[in-house]
Formats: structure tokens, C-alpha cells, sequence
């Protein structure tokens, strides 16, 4: 049977892909963070996934796809990639480990993210091109850029350390 939070983080994700952001930004608790390994530093998170930063009107389709769940010490584990195509028609792939914590009442209580070295490097990328053609900031990503720690090969690309170790 599947828990609560594991059915949370699904209906996140899926509403983030049909860019329900009303729903998605349903699902998080007052004052939710995300913490990313690019820029290390707590956000609201209501602020990146209400659909008006730049990275929205960069992006055609974002699906999160292979999705792998497990518990991470008393936070939900999400092993992902990040399957994004551009404005511009760039389809780029990027390995994603999102640990989650939930209120006790289901709600996203706080995001933090890890993303995959060389797949973000090429979102950057794709993104930065998307951004300059057309959308009116040149700033890349609210989630995108930057790099990780703690991922290896052996491990497929996925994270096997906590976010700020």
C-alpha cells in the first residue's frame, strides 16, 4: 500500500508536469522552502513553482520520469530524471535526487534538491539559449544551475549523500 506522503510527492510531480501550479502549490505547506545544490540557499518554495519565473516560459514540456522512491531517514527520496524540452525544441535529461519532508498532515513541508553535474550543465545550457530568444530574462534557472556532490557512477547518478554534506 502505498503512504500518504509517496501519494504527495506522485500528485506534486504530476502536477508540476500538466503545469497545474494552483494544485501544485496546493500541495505545500505554509512557508515551504526548496534548497537546491546549485545555489544553497533556502527559497519559498511557492516562489519557483507558481509558474512566472523565467524558467516556466523557457520550457515547453518538463516530465519527471523514472521515478524511484525510498526513506531517507525520516524524509521521502526522490530519484528522478528530469526530462525537459525547450521553447526552443532542446530536449535535455537530467538526473535529480529530491528529498522531501511533509507536515503530519501530508503537505510539502520542505524541498531540497541535488541535481546530476553534467545534465544540469546541459539544461543550463538549453536553457540560457531558450531564455535569450525570446523570454525577457537572461537569467537561466530558479532550480537549474550549478553543481552536485556526493554522486558517482557506481550509483547511476543518483545521490547517496544528504543535501550540504
Amino acid at each position: 500500500m502505498e503512504s500518504v506522503e509517496l501519494r504527495a510527492a506522485n500528485c506534486f510531480l504530476d502536477a508540476i508536469e500538466r503545469r497545474d501550479f494552483s494544485m501544485g502549490c496546493a500541495m505545500l505547506a505554509a512557508g515551504c522552502t526548496i534548497w537546491n545544490s546549485v545555489e544553497r540557499i533556502d527559497r519559498p518554495a511557492r516562489g519557483v513553482f507558481d509558474g512566472t519565473g523565467p524558467m516556466w516560459s523557457a520550457l515547453r514540456k518538463l516530465r519527471y520520469t523514472d521515478r524511484r522512491f525510498r526513506d531517507g531517514r525520516g524524509r521521502l527520496v526522490v530519484d528522478y530524471v528530469s526530462l525537459a524540452v525547450t521553447s526552443r525544441g532542446s530536449t535535455v535529461a537530467t538526473p535529480v535526487t529530491v528529498f522531501l519532508t511533509f507536515t503530519a498532515d501530508g503537505l510539502i513541508e520542505r524541498i531540497e534538491e541535488q541535481f546530476e553535474e553534467a545534465g544540469l550543465a546541459r539544461l543550463q545550457e538549453a536553457l540560457s539559449g531558450a531564455l535569450t530568444s525570446g523570454a525577457e530574462s537572461s537569467h537561466t534557472s530558479e532550480t537549474a544551475a550549478g553543481s552536485t556532490s556526493g554522486r558517482s557512477s557506481e550509483t547511476g547518478g543518483r545521490s547517496l549523500s544528504e543535501p550540504g554534506e
